[in-house]
């Protein structure tokens, strides 16, 4: 998970995690947004996995059709003063 440093922009001031904030991603999902709870380590981050489920009511072609036209999923990597 080394990576997470590599998300953080050299000019971007890492705060003391004492103080508060930390880090946690958001999405948004079939229009649900959803975020993880907030950590602190980027070395070692630790939060519970987030699980979504649907039941989705349709054919195969009308489910293929419906995803390709939505826009790609977007991650964002976000600190945060909590």
């Amino acid at each position: 998970m080394t990576f997470l440093l590599q998300l953080i922009p050299s000019n971007f001031q890492l705060q003391d995690p004492k103080l508060g904030g930390g880090f946690y991603f958001y999405y948004s999902l079939l229009g649900n947004d959803v975020t993880n709870e907030v950590f602190q380590d980027l070395l070692q981050p630790s939060f519970p996995a987030e699980r979504a489920s649907v039941r989705i009511s349709c054919t195969g072609d009308v489910l293929k059709t419906y995803i390709n036209q939505r826009p790609a999923l977007e991650v964002n990597f976000i600190a945060s003063n909590v």
